[in-house]
Protein backbone atom coordinates (compact mmCIF):
# COMPACT_ATOMS: atom_id res chain seq x y z
CA UNK A 1 0.00 0.00 0.00
CA UNK A 2 1.42 3.87 -0.92
CA UNK A 3 0.77 6.44 1.35
CA UNK A 4 -2.66 7.00 0.20
CA UNK A 5 -3.79 3.83 1.36
CA UNK A 6 -5.87 1.18 -0.64
CA UNK A 7 -8.63 2.82 -2.72
CA UNK A 8 -11.54 1.54 -3.71
CA UNK A 9 -11.37 0.46 -7.72
CA UNK A 10 -7.53 -0.02 -6.95
CA UNK A 11 -6.01 -3.15 -8.75
CA UNK A 12 -4.65 -5.51 -6.20
CA UNK A 13 -1.98 -8.05 -7.76
CA UNK A 14 0.00 -11.07 -6.02
CA UNK A 15 3.44 -12.54 -6.82
CA UNK A 16 2.75 -16.07 -7.22
CA UNK A 17 6.68 -16.90 -6.63
CA UNK A 18 6.50 -15.68 -3.39
CA UNK A 19 4.86 -18.48 -2.30
CA UNK A 20 4.45 -21.39 -4.91
CA UNK A 21 7.79 -23.74 -5.72
CA UNK A 22 6.51 -25.02 -8.52
CA UNK A 23 3.05 -24.31 -10.58
CA UNK A 24 1.14 -26.68 -11.55
CA UNK A 25 -0.57 -24.19 -14.21
CA UNK A 26 1.93 -21.81 -15.33
CA UNK A 27 0.27 -18.25 -16.71
CA UNK A 28 1.34 -16.05 -18.80
CA UNK A 29 1.49 -12.43 -16.80
CA UNK A 30 0.19 -9.91 -18.47
CA UNK A 31 0.26 -6.65 -16.69
CA UNK A 32 2.37 -4.99 -19.15
CA UNK A 33 4.79 -3.32 -16.33
CA UNK A 34 8.34 -2.63 -16.97
CA UNK A 35 9.60 -4.91 -14.62
CA UNK A 36 7.27 -8.18 -15.49
CA UNK A 37 9.09 -11.61 -15.19
CA UNK A 38 6.25 -12.99 -17.99
CA UNK A 39 5.52 -16.01 -17.94
CA UNK A 40 4.76 -17.59 -14.45
CA UNK A 41 5.40 -20.75 -13.10
CA UNK A 42 6.92 -20.36 -9.48
CA UNK A 43 9.83 -19.52 -7.74
CA UNK A 44 11.68 -23.18 -8.98
CA UNK A 45 12.40 -21.59 -12.85
CA UNK A 46 12.71 -17.85 -11.69
CA UNK A 47 15.37 -18.35 -9.32
CA UNK A 48 18.19 -19.58 -10.81
CA UNK A 49 17.88 -16.31 -13.24
CA UNK A 50 17.40 -14.44 -10.17
CA UNK A 51 14.60 -12.88 -10.39
CA UNK A 52 13.97 -13.19 -7.22
CA UNK A 53 16.03 -10.75 -6.08
CA UNK A 54 15.24 -8.02 -3.94
CA UNK A 55 11.30 -9.56 -3.75
CA UNK A 56 9.48 -11.11 -0.09
CA UNK A 57 9.81 -14.81 -0.29
CA UNK A 58 8.00 -16.89 2.18
CA UNK A 59 10.26 -19.34 4.57
CA UNK A 60 9.58 -21.87 2.45
CA UNK A 61 10.41 -20.65 -0.50
CA UNK A 62 13.69 -19.33 0.72
CA UNK A 63 14.72 -22.77 1.96
CA UNK A 64 13.93 -24.34 -1.50
CA UNK A 65 16.22 -22.16 -3.11
CA UNK A 66 18.78 -21.94 -0.24
CA UNK A 67 18.74 -26.70 -0.68
CA UNK A 68 19.29 -25.89 -4.31
CA UNK A 69 22.39 -23.46 -3.86
CA UNK A 70 23.78 -25.70 -1.67
CA UNK A 71 23.48 -28.92 -3.45
CA UNK A 72 21.19 -30.59 -0.89
CA UNK A 73 18.14 -32.96 -1.54
CA UNK A 74 16.08 -34.63 -4.12
CA UNK A 75 15.14 -31.58 -5.87
CA UNK A 76 12.84 -33.53 -8.82
CA UNK A 77 9.68 -31.76 -8.79
CA UNK A 78 10.01 -29.79 -6.84
CA UNK A 79 10.11 -31.63 -3.66
CA UNK A 80 13.26 -32.00 -1.44
CA UNK A 81 14.43 -35.23 0.92
CA UNK A 82 16.20 -33.04 3.43
CA UNK A 83 13.71 -31.79 5.50
CA UNK A 84 11.82 -34.87 5.40
CA UNK A 85 14.89 -36.72 7.16
CA UNK A 86 15.22 -34.01 9.68
CA UNK A 87 11.55 -34.53 10.73
CA UNK A 88 12.08 -37.98 10.90
CA UNK A 89 15.51 -37.68 12.83
CA UNK A 90 14.05 -35.57 15.55
CA UNK A 91 11.30 -37.84 15.88
CA UNK A 92 13.21 -40.42 16.48
CA UNK A 93 15.27 -38.72 18.68
CA UNK A 94 12.25 -37.64 21.18
CA UNK A 95 11.01 -41.70 20.69
CA UNK A 96 14.55 -42.66 21.81
CA UNK A 97 14.93 -40.30 24.91
CA UNK A 98 11.66 -39.95 26.07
Amino acid sequence: MGPRGLQVGDELTFFYPSTEWDMAQPFDCLCGAPTCRGRISGAKAMGEQGQLDGTWLNGHIREMLEERKRGHGDMKNGKSSVKPLRDGLKQGEVALFS
